[in-house]
């Protein structure tokens, strides 16, 4: 039998682990997504990666240049949506 002392342990740890994630990857809370929903890092990042992208590029107008996929940190992926969108306008301009 495994002792309550023991459970509340491995629970701890994996609150522990979860918390790392939020820190690691929305240390701002900006994307109000629970950490505690999710029972590994990779859904996390992906359910943050949607949130990124709702944010960022709602209608999906720059998923061809940007696939936000491809990001981990969402810096980055601002940045280069930013990027992308400028250098559209410039183009779209030019024409």
């Amino acid at each position: 039998m495994i002792s309550r002392k023991r459970i509340l342990g491995f629970a701890i740890g994996k609150m522990l682990r979860q918390d790392g994630w939020a820190e690691k990857y929305d240390p701002k809370n900006q994307f109000h997504v629970n950490q505690y929903d999710y029972t590994s890092c990779k859904d996390y990042l992906s359910a943050l990666r949607e949130k990124w992208q709702d944010y960022e590029d709602p209608e999906c107008e720059l998923e061809e240049y940007v696939n936000v996929n491809n990001y981990s940190n969402y810096d980055d992926y601002a940045y280069d949506v930013d990027v992308y969108r400028t250098r559209l306008d410039v183009d779209c301009q030019i024409n």
